[in-house]
Parts: C-alpha cells; structure tokens; sequence
C-alpha cells in the first residue's frame, strides 16, 4: 500500500513538474496559450498597439505571466506540504521531500 502510496505521489509530481515546465518555457503568447490550453484574457489588446512597441509589451506579459504561474504551482505545492507537516507527516518523509524537490525545480525554471 506504500508502494502505491508512492507511486502516485511521483506520478502527480511529474504531472504538475511538466505542465509547470512546459507553460514556463513558452517563447511567445501563442505558444503559452497552446500549452495553457486557453486564450490569455487581454491579449487581443496587444493589437490594438504600435508594431514597434508591441514586441516589448509581449515581453513584459510574458514575464509577468511567468512569474505569476512559478508562484502559483509553488504556492500550491507547499500548501500541501504545510497540510502534510501539519498533520504529522515529518520533514524527513519521503513525501515531503518529493514535494520540496519539485518546488526547488519549479523556482529554477
């Protein structure tokens, strides 16, 4: 029953890793909408936006979407492992260090 344990504790950790890795390494906003599986809210704005000036405001969207998505899969994470720790899952366990792992990889994404 561990074993199973486990195993579907790594297997929804490699789940949540890729997704977090491949929504981080999008190139544009059309590849970051692929991956996300959903139109990003805002984006017909940037038509409306000079040609000179549109590629830097695509760059700050990326950035800031980024940045937004790193938090949200690591906040997510540790609010499992807090839950976990709190109730009485210690440091050491196994679980709780697949968990901080994949946060550690996911911040330096």
């Amino acid at each position: 029953m561990t074993k199973v344990g486990q195993q579907l504790v790594q297997g929804t950790l490699k789940n949540v890793y890729e997704q977090a890795q491949a929504v981080l390494s999008a190139k544009s906003l059309q590849d970051l909408q692929t991956k996300l599986g959903k139109k990003l809210p805002g984006i017909e704005k940037l038509d409306k936006i000079p040609q000179e000036e549109r590629q830097k405001a695509e760059q700050l969207m990326m950035s800031a979407i980024k940045k937004s998505m790193t938090e949200f899969y690591v906040k997510n994470l540790t609010a499992q492992v807090k839950s976990a720790v709190d109730a009485g899952v210690p440091q050491e366990h196994p679980y709780v260090r697949s968990y901080a792992g994949v946060i550690s990889k996911i911040k330096n994404l």
